[in-house]
């Protein structure tokens, strides 16, 4: 749905040819008063939701997963969106190799929020005043700051669509 409402633009191909294409780069903002704390809702994505299921769940129609993701600025979803536990296994599995999910990321000092990352230093690893972060503690972590999105609520996002359809073409 979200990229019916892009322009097209000519293309050229390697090839001499001249190829009709969605503008996939095209961005667009919105008027305050309908991106607003008023207009959103705080909401926790839990593991294995997607934006498709929310937009389902909440708008009634999971091909407004696009409204999820904008109002959220959210470009690449494979990379934004929160993983799901199994996925994110094997990422890290991927990312730092097999058998490298408990190695050492970082140190930072001990009990800091938010975290403070610094060099090692032995005798405040000895002492625990620097502490090891995993591989996995990191990802987690990271994953984890990504479960919080804003829902646009319902009502909204009706007109949300017009206005986008109307900015876009």
């Amino acid at each position: 749905m979200y990229f019916k409402f892009l322009p097209n633009i000519a293309y050229p191909t390697p090839e001499g040819k001249t190829l009709l294409t969605k503008d996939i780069f095209i961005r667009t903002g919105f008027k305050t008063p309908l991106i607003n704390n008023l207009s959103l809702d705080a909401y926790y994505v839990n593991d294995g939701e997607t934006p498709e299921i929310l937009a389902d769940k909440f708008y009634g129609n999971p091909n407004y997963h696009w409204i999820l993701l904008l109002v959220n600025n959210i470009v690449n979803p494979y990379e934004e969106w929160p993983r799901t536990n199994s996925a994110l296994v094997d990422h890290i599995n991927t990312k730092y190799g097999a058998g490298n999910i408990e190695g050492i990321h970082h140190y930072s000092i001990a009990n800091t929020d938010p975290e403070i990352i610094v060099d090692y230093d032995a005798a405040k690893v000895t002492s625990g005043e620097h502490v090891a972060v995993t591989n996995f503690d990191y990802e987690v972590d990271l994953n984890e700051s990504k479960r919080q999105i804003f829902l646009l609520k319902p009502a909204f996002a009706g007109e949300f669509a017009k206005q986008y359809r109307r900015l876009v073409s």
